[in-house]
């Protein structure tokens, strides 16, 4: 988990870095904005429109006039061509500044994304660091009341069999499998004795999950119940009254249910079905050979 977490921060680190990029870009196209339309320069609005009202002045002044000498045929010349050249540079400015608008508006969007996204890593690393806590506050207890070897073994048969069932159903698998072993914390003794187990399962399959948060979730989980099979080696509170064996007439993600397996309806086995638990999921037996 200390992985994720660290992958976490960098991302993170990374959509800071790009909300403050696009914050100083934002901050720098008002500044270009605020230069276009009212800075006191010979290129912003304000100054080339005041110049061309004035120019404007003038050339009224000359047009209503009812003869012109040749200077001031010359100078009305010069400025219908000057009010053309302003017209155009202030076009221009005002094109840049739509330009520069448009852009800010993309801007506002991508920062707002930004801070979106920062808040939901920075949740998530909350939940993460909360989940590491839990998983390490957890196993450690676990370990030293109950030994690290038997933990691990316990906590990993009913990851492999139970991680997506409820607690009642991870805790009957814990006791069904230490009575199977006649009350020892050993290893399956064949590979048909646990499908799909071996020494190390729980922790390859955490490599693979996409959600890997519900995986840490169903090992506290698992834990936990190893914890409390642990604590009651006499079976004074076994839910599953003895049962050694269980089956899944319907598992997860399957539509049809099996029929029981021949060991299941032999003679002198007894089917138990443990309170809170649904049958379909897990159906115990006692008196296997």
């Amino acid at each position: 988990m200390t992985g994720q977490i660290d992958a976490e921060n960098k991302k993170l680190a990374g959509e800071k870095e790009a909300l403050e990029k696009n914050k100083a870009s934002k901050i720098g196209q008002q500044n270009e904005i605020a230069a276009d339309t009212a800075n006191p320069s010979d290129s912003s609005i304000a100054t080339l429109d005041a110049k061309r009202a004035m120019a404007m002045t003038r050339r009224k002044v000359l047009e209503s006039q009812q003869s012109l000498t040749k200077a001031e045929k010359a100078e009305l010349k010069v400025l219908k061509k000057e009010n053309t050249s302003l017209v155009t540079e202030i076009d221009k400015l005002h094109t840049d500044i739509n330009k520069r608008t448009d852009a800010i508006t993309k801007l506002d969007a991508k920062i707002d994304r930004g801070e979106t996204a920062i808040g939901k890593i920075n949740a998530h690393i909350t939940e993460l660091t909360a989940l590491k806590a839990s998983l390490d506050t957890t196993y450690s207890s676990v370990s030293k009341a109950r030994g690290q070897g038997d933990a691990d073994l316990i906590t990993d048969i009913v990851m492999n069999e139970a991680r997506d069932s409820d607690q009642k159903a991870k805790l009957a698998i814990a006791y069904a499998y230490v009575n199977r072993h006649k009350g020892k914390v050993e290893l399956p003794k064949t590979k048909a004795e646990i499908s799909h187990f071996h020494v190390g399962v729980t922790e390859e399959r955490f490599k693979k999950q996409e959600n890997k948060e519900t995986y840490i979730h169903q090992i506290v989980d698992s834990l936990q119940a190893a914890n409390a099979r642990l604590g009651d080696m006499a079976n004074k509170s076994d839910p599953t009254s003895g049962a050694t064996h269980w089956f899944s007439p319907k598992p997860i993600g399957e539509t049809k249910v099996r029929p029981l397996p021949p060991w299941a309806t032999k003679k002198g086995v007894t089917k138990i079905t443990v309170p809170g638990v649904d049958p379909l999921r897990f159906t115990f037996f006692k008196g296997v050979r």
